[in-house]
C-alpha cells in the first residue's frame, strides 16, 4: 500500500519539497510569525486576552528581528497590565 503525501494547495507560499518529505517549517518562518501575529491581533480584537500573550510571547521566543520581538514585548507589557488592574 503506498501512503501519498498532500503536497501544496495551488497559489500555496509553502514550499512543495517542505510538506512532502514531512520536514516541519522552521518556528522562525516569516510566514509562520506573520499568522501568529494575526492571531495575537484577532485575540485582542475579541478581548481573548491570555491567547493574545500567548501569541506574542511565541513571537518574542522564535522571532529574529529584534524590532518584531520588542513589539511584541510592549503588547505583553500592556496586556498584562491590563488584566492586572481588573
Amino acid at each position: 500500500m503506498v501512503v501519498a503525501r498532500p503536497g501544496p494547495a495551488a497559489g500555496s507560499a509553502l514550499p512543495g519539497p517542505a510538506l512532502e518529505l514531512g520536514n516541519p517549517i522552521g518556528r522562525d518562518d516569516a510566514y509562520r510569525l506573520s499568522a501568529v501575529a494575526r492571531c495575537a491581533f484577532l485575540y485582542e480584537s475579541r478581548k481573548e486576552f491570555a491567547k493574545a500573550v500567548t501569541a506574542y510571547r511565541d513571537i518574542m521566543k522564535n522571532a529574529r528581528d529584534q524590532e518584531l520581538v520588542a513589539v511584541a514585548a510592549d503588547r505583553v507589557s500592556e496586556l498584562e497590565s491590563r488584566t492586572r488592574k481588573r
